[in-house]
């Protein structure tokens, strides 16, 4: 992948000027803009430009909406964008946070169902009803094609408290901690009709009613295919999670692995469901199991931000971007490490949580600057998956000494730039402690 190309190809049309009247121009203006900060940050780590970028794509857009709509008829448009794709739909949960906090109703919501194809998750949209008003596309709400695509809420470039506008994650962080300590619960509650229905399915599946499980959710190649190239820095090795698997059946627990049929079948096993390869899933099915588990393992992947709406705790692994940390500080996480080939050693904590590193998908750029992602190790996932359980269970001890690395490395992720409220695993960064201080090479 050229992601140097990309930019410079994109680059005449980011920076050529345009009349605020000549929307043809101006739309292409916007979408060059948008490539380049993407490639700028996922290709290249360079946060602050991807964000200059973003800002010059906004007042793009600003003109070309100041040219197709003399008003706005809906205080915050979602579009199809948001209920396309499971991950986005689940962002609205920060919106809704937001928009509660600040006093209900502070704005009203319209969210676009999806049409064609990629219809997302039908049942998580249905859900959101409670807080906003679902219509679908192609209904009669007076906007124009335009207004539809650039007048909707825009993901990467979100407004702080302090009324800046940033990188999308720092705010949703933001967002998420004020929610948390204000006493925020779940937002959204399972149907009657979805958990009797659910649990007859699981009954179909060997699980019995009275049982408790774990969803595992662990992001391969195959679902999206046009994004392996950037996106395959997000995958691991299901096969690795054998330890962590053996743990929960241990404690009397079953694991739903969750995902789709393009993904690798597991290996039959007592007490663990291949859901992802049943006949008995379904998108409803989905959202019942992410929100009636007992807690939820998943990977960097859009079905890991549904369980928090139905206030189930989660446990990150294999966690990337570090850039960008989990969002709640009810989950467990553990990140990818940056190993420096040559010299043989992973990058400290204040390396590897901020850019460039932190963000670069591209593992052609990594490998530019001789630098690969190291994956969690079964004890790893084991330790964290355990450290969990334990937690459930009211027997999760934290000595002096592990309050101290939880702090300093909040500390040091904070220094670093990379947003996010999740405690990182007990084990791992016991294991790790060195990195907090570690003087390794620098990649800037």
């Amino acid at each position: 992948m050229d992601i140097a190309g990309s930019i410079r190809t994109a680059m005449p049309a980011a920076t050529a000027s345009c009349a605020d009247d000549d929307l043809p121009r101006l739309r292409i203006k916007e979408h060059a803009c948008q490539c380049i900060a993407v490639a700028m940050l996922q290709g290249q780590g360079r946060l602050d430009e991807a964000v200059q970028w973003w800002r010059e794509r906004k007042g793009v857009v600003d003109k070309i909406i100041g040219r197709t709509a003399s008003h706005h008829p809906h205080d915050q448009l979602f579009n199809a964008f948001w209920s396309s794709n499971i991950g986005h739909t689940a962002f609205l949960g920060v919106h809704v946070k937001r928009n509660l906090l600040r006093g209900q109703p502070y704005r009203r919501f319209t969210l676009i169902r999806p049409s064609g194809w990629n219809v997302g998750n039908r049942r998580l949209v249905d859900y959101w009803s409670k807080y906003m008003t679902i219509v679908d596309k192609g209904a009669h709400l007076g906007l124009s094609p335009d207004l539809e695509m650039y007048g909707s809420k825009y993901i990467f470039l979100e407004e702080c408290g302090d009324g800046s506008e940033t990188y999308y994650w720092e705010a949703y962080a933001e967002i998420s901690k004020d929610w948390e300590q204000a006493g925020g619960r779940a937002l959204l509650e399972l149907t009657r009709a979805d958990v009797w229905n659910g649990w007859r399915r699981l009954a179909a599946l060997g699980v019995p009613r009275e049982s408790w499980f774990v969803c595992l959710h662990v992001r391969s190649a195959g679902f999206k295919p046009v994004h392996d190239q950037l996106h395959d820095a997000l995958n691991a090795d299901i096969c690795t999670y054998d330890a962590a698997i053996d743990a929960i059946v241990e404690r009397g627990g079953w694991v739903i692995r969750m995902g789709d049929a393009s993904m690798p079948k597991l290996q039959p096993r007592d007490r663990v469901v291949d859901y992802a390869h049943s006949p008995e899933k379904a998108d409803w099915m989905d959202v019942f199991l992410c929100g009636t588990c007992w807690f939820y393992i998943g990977t960097s992947s859009g079905l890991g931000y549904v369980p928090n709406l139905f206030g189930v705790p989660s446990v990150f692994t294999n966690w990337f971007p570090t850039g960008a940390l989990p969002l709640n500080g009810t989950d467990l996480f553990i990140p990818k490490l940056h190993w420096h080939d040559k010299q043989g050693q992973f990058a400290p904590f204040r390396e590897s949580l901020a850019p460039p590193l932190g963000h670069v998908h591209a593992k052609s750029t990594l490998n530019a600057l001789g630098v690969y992602l190291c994956n969690n190790s079964p004890e790893d996932l084991r330790d964290v998956v355990v450290e969990m359980l334990d937690r459930l269970e009211a027997k999760a001890v934290y000595t002096a000494d592990d309050k101290q690395l939880q702090g300093r490395f909040t500390a040091v992720a904070a220094s670093s730039r990379s947003s996010g409220n999740a405690q990182i695993g007990r084990e791992f960064i016991r294991k790790h402690r060195h990195l907090l201080t570690g003087d390794g090479p620098s990649c800037s």
